[in-house]
Formats: C-alpha cells, sequence, structure tokens
C-alpha cells in the first residue's frame, strides 16, 4: 500500500486512525513478548472511507531468549 491520498471518498471533516499490526513470540502475555511492531496513520471520512495513507512505521526485537525450533520459519 502506497502512503498519500487514495483518491476517493470527498477528503473533508476526516478522523485520524491508526492500524497496528504486533508479532509475538507466543499466546501467553506473561511468558511472550513482542518482536515486532508496526503502525500506520490513515485519515477517513464520516462514512469509513479511508482518504489518505501514512507511511508505515516499525520496529524489530530479538527476543532474550532462544525462538522455539517450530516457530522459526516465521523468521525468515
Amino acid at each position: 500500500m502506497q502512503e498519500g491520498p487514495t483518491g476517493v471518498g470527498d477528503g473533508t471533516d476526516t478522523r485520524v486512525g491508526i492500524v497496528v499490526d504486533a508479532e509475538t513470540t507466543g499466546r501467553n502475555a506473561a511468558l511472550s513478548s513482542i518482536i515486532e511492531l508496526a503502525v500506520r496513520r490513515l485519515r477517513f471520512d464520516r462514512t469509513g472511507v479511508v482518504t489518505h495513507v501514512g507511511l508505515p512505521n516499525g520496529g524489530v526485537s530479538i527476543p532474550a531468549w532462544p525462538f522455539p525450533e517450530d516457530r522459526s520459519d516465521h523468521l525468515s
């Protein structure tokens, strides 16, 4: 998805929203950690049509313990 105006919607009376994507080492919050986080800002009009998409932002963290072998395919 490219950043910039989407070419749809009326472009007036817009609101700001964000989309967040998190990749973790597991499903248990007490035992897992976030290893990748991505955030993208967007604008949408009052009908819900996305009128503008911002630049992607994100980061990666290396876990403090070995990644499970059965999940290592997700690191490539």
